[in-house]
């Protein structure tokens, strides 16, 4: 049997994990180290003044960057001093670095240090930015630098774990190796009911910031129309704002809906208490145009949802036309409109009986597609594969 590798995750992820980017990678270690391998994590984020520098967290060795103030933080981040120098001091010359996002200079930087020394490299690749949800628009230098990075680093890599079916087939025509795998969590770790708590109405869910990727203005208009025509509907958002909420309303066209009685806003929470927030509701609802950034990319919230039993309501995007079954684990609207939304919403209304088995099926499909123990083989083959080792 082949010898278990030394792995190295670093680019633009935190540690301990706090959202969908970190998520990503923990779930990809935790199948990697299922049989065998040992992943050390190079995150993006600092070590608090006077902090540790290494830290374990959730058995994985993670080495912080140094902590410095916000101009010489962001000057290591960019041009990479701080991940080759931590890269360097690692006790044990790694088999393999994988890059999560990052700089290009950075990446740059790592990646002719690891063919000096004859490491092996392979990307994570979980999105392809729309240059408006970037930093300055398209005429800023973070979407020139995202763009060298998704057309021109990542194919000099070679190797490609990518988080949907386009982003498969886009580097496979580059040449690329690649390994397709969806996010992935801990679903036997996440706690679940086939009944939510009593409680009158329809209840949807969502956590974290919309921004202009998801639609979250159609929904909540969606949700004034259900009430006006009898049907007790509400949302309870989770770390969102009154104030993005009525920005997405804006964006939607829908500015002039009022909040009143359609939303109850709860804090941000860490991950580990959203599944039990989301368990308390009917659906998760999720609404995208079909453009790249969406046919790219893969929501993580789909699969957080799901694995709480949480049904979803969503229009199809990415490869979700793969995984949601209209009317089984979910209700699939016809576009990313108001109207459709409010259309797949009655049929889900009007099929309240069946909402219990919806979430069990729900459970199901997570326990199939997204827990990390499913991926462990396909993720296994691949790394070895890029590390040029046999199988």
């Amino acid at each position: 049997m082949s010898r278990p590798l030394n792995i190295v995750y670093l680019g633009g992820f935190k540690c301990p994990p706090n959202d969908a980017a970190s998520a990503r990678v923990f779930g990809v270690s935790r199948a990697l180290r299922l049989v065998g391998h040992s992943v050390t994590m190079l995150p993006r984020n600092r070590a608090e003044p006077g902090g540790p520098l290494r830290l374990p967290v959730d058995g994985f060795d993670c080495h912080l960057r140094p902590a410095g103030g916000r101009v010489g933080s962001l000057i290591g981040e960019i041009w990479g001093g701080d991940y080759l120098s931590r890269l360097r001091g690692l006790p044990t010359r790694p088999d393999l670095v994988i890059f999560y996002g990052g700089f290009v200079p950075m990446c740059l930087r790592v990646l002719a240090h690891c063919r000096r020394h004859g490491i092996a490299v392979a990307s994570d690749v979980v999105e392809c930015y729309d240059p408006g949800h970037l930093p300055l628009g398209r005429l800023g230098p973070f979407r020139w630098m995202a763009h060298a990075h998704f057309h021109w680093f990542t194919p000099r890599v070679g190797h490609v774990i990518c988080i949907s079916r386009w982003l498969n087939r886009y580097y496979q025509s580059r040449g690329c190796r690649t390994v397709q795998v969806p996010p992935m969590l801990d679903v036997q770790g996440v706690p679940w009911t086939p009944a939510r708590p009593e409680a009158a109405g329809m209840r949807f869910a969502y956590a974290g910031h919309p921004g202009r990727k998801d639609l979250l203005g159609n929904v909540v208009a969606g949700l004034a129309e259900l009430r006006s025509a009898g049907i007790p509907a509400v949302i309870r958002l989770v770390g969102v704002t009154p104030d993005s909420v009525r920005e997405s309303l804006r964006f939607c066209g829908q500015a002039d809906v009022p909040l009143d009685g359609l939303a109850e806003f709860s804090p941000r929470v860490t991950a580990d208490k959203v599944p039990a927030l989301l368990a308390e509701c009917d659906f998760l609802p999720l609404l995208r145009p079909p453009l790249r950034y969406a046919e790219a990319g893969f929501p993580t919230k789909v699969t957080e949802a799901m694995a709480s039993g949480l049904p979803v309501l969503a229009n199809l995007t990415s490869n979700l036309d793969d995984y949601l079954r209209d009317g089984v684990n979910a209700f699939v609207a016809s576009d990313y409109s108001k109207e459709a939304f409010v259309e797949a919403a009655r049929r889900a209304w009007d099929a309240r009986s069946r909402w219990p088995e919806m979430r069990a099926a729900a459970r199901r499909t997570a326990e199939e597609a997204f827990d990390y123990r499913v991926h462990v083989p396909a993720l296994d083959a691949f790394v070895r594969r890029a590390a040029n080792l046999p199988p």
